[in-house]
């Protein structure tokens, strides 16, 4: 099988169109941080999305969460989305409640082929663009903020230092 079949089942079956219809809600959502309002509306869901992954990842390893917000405000000459503040946020939690919201990419991917896909298919188009857009909201919120890898990069390095340990330890016994 060539790259070209394997490209032409890939749009027959809806997952390139949908992709490529991501691609450009992500733009449109890169378009839109010159305007904090339309920015703010846009990229609410994957917000929403992204706070209640460190929310919940937090409950579940004990960071303790203490505030939560999705309400935009101005700070400094930025924008914040978005915030969640834990009160028991360590070495061994930190990795996992900062870049929780890496596990969007694999949530938008599977909503782009288990219904973007088929509503593409079907000629569902009103809906096929819906979760395209609500899955570029995802896709754009899924990257950790500079606040995130600040706070989870310590407890990162920890455990890279850890996986190298077991793997020098494992190739040289």
């Amino acid at each position: 099988m060539d790259l070209s079949t394997i490209t032409q089942h890939f749009a027959q079956q809806g997952a390139l169109p949908s992709f490529l219809c991501t691609a450009a809600g992500m733009a449109l959502l890169e378009k839109a941080r010159s305007s904090p309002v339309w920015l703010s509306f846009f990229a609410f869901p994957g917000v929403l999305a992204h706070e209640c992954l460190h929310y919940v990842v937090g409950l579940l390893t004990r960071a303790r969460p203490v505030a939560f917000s999705v309400w935009p405000r101005r700070e400094g000459s930025g924008l914040v989305l978005g915030e969640v503040s834990f009160s028991n946020l360590g070495l061994l939690n930190g990795a996992p409640v900062a870049f929780a919201p890496l596990l969007l990419y694999p949530l938008g991917i599977w909503l782009l082929l288990s219904y973007g896909a088929p509503w593409w298919r079907s000629g569902d188009y009103l809906q096929w663009g819906g979760i395209c857009l609500g899955t570029a909201s995802l896709f754009f919120a899924g990257r950790p903020s500079w606040q995130d890898v600040r706070a989870g990069g310590a407890s990162a390095l920890f455990y890279a230092a850890l996986a190298g340990a077991a793997w020098y330890l494992q190739a040289h016994t």
